[in-house]
C-alpha cells in the first residue's frame, strides 16, 4: 500500500493522518451507538 502512495505521491503522514480520523470515526460511533433507537 505505502509503495503504490508513494508512486502516486501521497506521503506517509498523509495515510497515517487518514487512517487515525477514520479510527476516530468508527469509534465514535460504537460509542454512541444505540441499539434501543430506530434506525
Amino acid at each position: 500500500m505505502f509503495s503504490d502512495a508513494k508512486a502516486l505521491g501521497i506521503k506517509r503522514e498523509e495515510i497515517d493522518e487518514e487512517v487515525d480520523s477514520i479510527y476516530r470515526t468508527l469509534f465514535e460511533w460504537i460509542v454512541h451507538y444505540d441499539p434501543g433507537l430506530p434506525e
